[in-house]
This record gives structure tokens, C-alpha cells and sequence, in this order.
């Protein structure tokens, strides 16, 4: 085992596994401290964190069941298909938004949330970066 194969093992089945359960945590203390409390905000919190953790739920879903929605897809028919392609682009426009609300209410609330999240997410990013430019260079070589 080299140290590629390593770090990837360790990634796998070490740090993100803690990671997500991390995030989970501080997302349902989270929560439990605005059911907590009252205030005219909590309303709103309530609905855009709701709205956040339903679309980091579809996303970490789509993310470990990406075989399974491929198959899917193609027993679909084409109005579902492409309707499905609307609301994703849709979610694609909103998320950003959403995720940023969410992390300034971390932030404010505790930095130290707001980091793990943001390192998630960046470490996120990084290995589909590092995906599409394998895809790519495979690509290249077999032209």
C-alpha cells in the first residue's frame, strides 16, 4: 500500500465518517437550541434550516447512492426526466444561498461549527475537482 492508497483509505474510513457524523450533531444541537428558544426569527430559522438540511440530506444521499439514482433515471420517462433537470438547476441556483445563510448562522453562533462544515465541503469539492481531472486526462490519452 502506497501512501495515495493510504490517505484514501483513511479518508474513507476514518475522517469523513466523523465528519458527517460531526456535522450531523452540531446540525440536530443546532436545532434543538432554536426549539429551545423563542423569538419572531425562529420561524424563518426554522424554515431555511430546514430547507439546508433537506438538500445536504439529498445531497449526502445522491452522493453515497449515485449508482442507484443512475438506474433510476433511466427507468424514468422523458417528462419526468426533464422536469427533474429543472428542479435540479433550480436547487443548483438556491443552494449556494441556502448554504451560505446556514453557515453565517453558524458562524455567528459558534465558529467552530462553521469551520468543520466549511472543511467538509471544501474537501468535498476538491475530490470531484480532482474526479473531472482524471476524466479529463483519461479522456485525453484515449484520443
Amino acid at each position: 500500500m502506497d501512501r495515495k492508497e493510504f490517505l484514501i483509505t483513511v479518508w474513507k474510513q476514518g475522517i469523513k465518517p466523523i465528519l458527517i457524523i460531526g456535522v450531523i450533531f452540531f446540525c440536530g444541537k443546532f436545532i434543538y437550541n432554536i426549539f429551545a428558544e423563542s423569538g419572531t426569527e425562529r420561524f424563518v430559522t426554522i424554515l431555511i434550516i430546514g430547507f439546508g438540511l433537506l438538500m445536504l440530506t439529498a445531497h449526502l444521499i445522491g452522493y453515497f447512492f449515485n449508482s442507484l439514482t443512475e438506474k433510476l433515471k433511466t427507468i424514468f420517462p422523458e417528462k419526468v426526466k426533464i422536469w427533474l433537470g429543472v428542479i435540479n438547476r433550480l436547487l443548483d441556483y438556491i443552494s449556494p444561498i441556502i448554504l451560505g445563510v446556514i453557515i453565517y448562522h453558524f458562524w455567528k453562533e459558534d465558529w467552530i461549527t462553521a469551520a468543520i462544515v466549511l472543511g467538509v465541503l471544501l474537501i468535498q469539492r476538491i475530490g470531484e475537482i480532482i474526479k473531472e481531472e482524471k476524466l479529463a486526462t483519461t479522456m485525453a490519452k484515449k484520443s
